[in-house]
């Protein structure tokens, strides 16, 4: 009896446990042919400025290699110094002070070498009067830290005995700082010129590098705002013996238009079609649908203007009319990502043969779907896995599923094949074969009427002859009576 009453008492508990947690979950029917994907901006027009790039070289191969025979001379005559001669604490403590530096001298003589392999030869002209002139790395740097290095070194003074210089704190100390600023030098220059080879390599294939960009809001005659939006390209490059000049043309958007971009939802392998380059979106104010016909949607931010020939199709979809929709939009058949955070923070799990787990659950619903949830959200199929992690705390976990009827899935589904079908046998393949059966069909009847044309010739030539032959006939016969007449008639007359 005990027994069966703890039985009782857990079954109890187990089946509130099962109400209270289905309280964190909402389930609705809503998902319909489209979902708010997130903002996007666009604009209809932008301004086009030209500029010209100028990268000097202010100092030539022969000064940089001076600089670096300072610079080696340094770090030899370091070693070579009379008090690192036998083992003391003063060698164990400054004899390989300066190697970090030293041993990178080589390799940076070699980059600052190879910068000068992008000049030419003659002189380089900008070809616009806006003009940004630019070192192509920074010579001071190199000259003028060589000469301070070589004049710290010669306030070192490292004479005497290495007891006796150890023995000074204050020249130990300066030694230190010595080490320290010539191996910071070498490190900076190291640094310096690898970003200014960066940059130049970028230029040279027509990138223009980030970094420069905040060079080119300087320029008051380009009259760029600093926006993220602008765009700068480069046109043409001109090598010069001591310079390097690139023409530039920016773009940068006027008018920017904030909308809510939305997103076509895939159901299995069908979704409603829109034109190439096209962006569905709903403007904030009305929040009507608009289709915006775009040169590129991958620019940032795309040049778009409204596509009038829609009205229908996003009448209908505005009204959630799926009836109409059917009847005034197109679909198509079409692969997307399997999973993708969406506008509120939603994750929208979209296609076929999908597993979608929330945690450690199983999500048994069918996809399409849209879960809002505290839990990290699993999306894989056969090829891939995606995880997302909640972005913010949820207090509820929603999953929205589609709000068609299996009914209206399949006509959507077999408006696809339709339009599928009509675009393959538009093709110009299938224009040939289609061609190609006309022919074998009306081979047969051409070859036939033909046929009949020279049978009716050959009975028509034959005929004529037999008529020939009876005129010949009859005109031989009258010839002969006429003869046999005129033979009577004289032998009657001879009687």
């Amino acid at each position: 009896m005990k027994t069966e009453l703890s039985f009782k008492i857990r079954m109890f508990f187990i089946i509130l446990c099962i109400i209270f947690s289905g309280f964190n979950e909402v389930f609705s029917q809503t998902l319909g042919l489209v979902v708010e994907e997130g903002d996007i901006s666009v604009t209809r027009s932008k301004t086009q400025n030209r500029a010209s790039l100028i990268l000097e070289a202010k100092i030539t191969q022969t000064d940089v290699l001076a600089s670096f025979v300072g610079l080696t001379t340094l770090s030899n005559d370091w070693r070579a110094l009379a008090c690192f001669v036998g083992e003391s604490q003063l060698k164990d403590s400054l004899y390989n002070a300066l190697d970090p530096g030293a041993d990178q001298l080589e390799s940076l003589k070699a980059k600052y070498l190879h910068a000068f392999t992008y000049l030419g030869s003659g002189t380089a002209k900008a070809a616009s009067n806006c003009i940004l002139k630019m070192e192509m790395f920074n010579s001071g740097l190199l000259t003028t830290g060589t000469k301070q290095a070589l004049s710290i070194r010669t306030g070192v003074s490292m004479t005497g005995s290495a007891a006796d210089i150890f023995a000074k704190k204050d020249v130990l100390r300066a030694a230190a700082d010595f080490a320290l600023g010539y191996n910071n030098l070498i490190a900076t220059l190291h640094s310096q010129i690898e970003e200014s080879l960066s940059h130049i390599n970028l230029l040279s294939e027509k990138q223009f590098p980030q970094g420069l960009r905040g060079e080119m809001d300087s320029l008051a005659c380009l009259g760029i705002s600093g926006s993220n939006y602008e765009q700068i390209m480069i046109s043409k490059m001109t090598r010069g013996d001591s310079s390097l000049v690139f023409e530039l043309e920016t773009s940068e958007p006027e008018g920017l238009s904030n909308y809510t971009k939305m997103r076509a939802v895939l159901y299995d392998d069908v979704r409603l079609y829109l034109p190439e380059n096209s962006l569905l979106v709903r403007a904030p104010s009305t929040s009507k649908l608009t289709l915006l016909l775009c040169e590129n949607i991958l620019d940032i931010p795309p040049t778009c203007m409204i596509n009038p020939s829609y009205e229908g199709c996003l009448n209908s979809l505005d009204q959630n009319d799926f009836f109409a929709s059917l009847a005034n939009c197109q679909f198509e058949y079409a692969s997307d990502v399997i999973g993708l955070r969406v506008k509120n923070e939603g994750i929208l799990i979209q296609g076929e043969y999908l597993s979608v787990f929330q945690g450690d659950n199983a999500v048994i619903q069918k996809p399409p779907l849209l879960i809002t949830s505290m839990e990290t959200i699993t999306v894989s199929n056969l090829v891939e896995e995606i995880k997302f992690t909640p972005a913010i705390n949820f207090t509820t976990t929603k999953i929205e599923t589609t709000k068609l009827a299996g009914t209206e899935i399949a006509s959507i589904k077999l408006r696809a094949y339709w339009k599928f079908f009509w675009s393959r046998v538009l093709t110009q393949e299938y224009l040939n074969y289609f061609t190609l059966i006309l022919e074998a069909i009306f081979a047969p009847m051409t070859i036939a009427g033909l046929a009949l044309s020279c049978r009716r010739r050959m009975r028509g030539k034959k005929v004529s002859e037999k008529k020939a032959v009876r005129k010949a006939r009859k005109s031989n016969y009258r010839e002969n009576m006429e003869l046999l007449q005129a033979a009577r008639s004289s032998r009657s007359s001879r009687r």
